[in-house]
């Protein structure tokens, strides 16, 4: 008889998905500006340039995939100390994943900012 085998996500969850301390949140809380998301609201659409990161303070984001043909199972749900951002931040290219908020969301945000060298 074989064992099933475990998934990656569920292996490796807070390797994937760290949340933050209490402490680093506050030590993070200064640099970023404050927004607030109505339940229903995307932080994330497919397709189109994100925020930046964003740090869950309150409420919980529902990350999954974009299909309008067919309902996809949720890939993550952030909650408060959650961070999300997609590594196409840094170019600001489309995001390749949605994020709804599921009842009101506080986050701070924080955008990739140019510098020259």
């Amino acid at each position: 008889m074989t064992t099933p085998m475990t998934s990656i996500i569920d292996t490796r969850r807070a390797q994937m998905f760290p949340t933050l301390e209490a402490e680093e949140l506050e030590r993070l809380h200064r640099f970023g500006t404050m927004r607030s998301f109505a339940a229903g609201e995307y932080l994330a659409r497919t397709g189109q340039v994100g925020p930046g990161m964003l740090v869950i303070l309150s409420g919980e984001v529902v990350i999954s995939q974009h299909d309008e043909l067919a309902a996809h199972a949720p890939i993550v749900t952030h909650g408060p100390g959650s961070f999300m951002a997609e590594l196409g931040q840094l170019s600001d290219s489309p995001a390749l994943i949605d994020g709804i908020a599921q009842g009101p969301v506080e986050a701070s945000s924080f955008r990739r900012t140019s510098c020259a060298i």
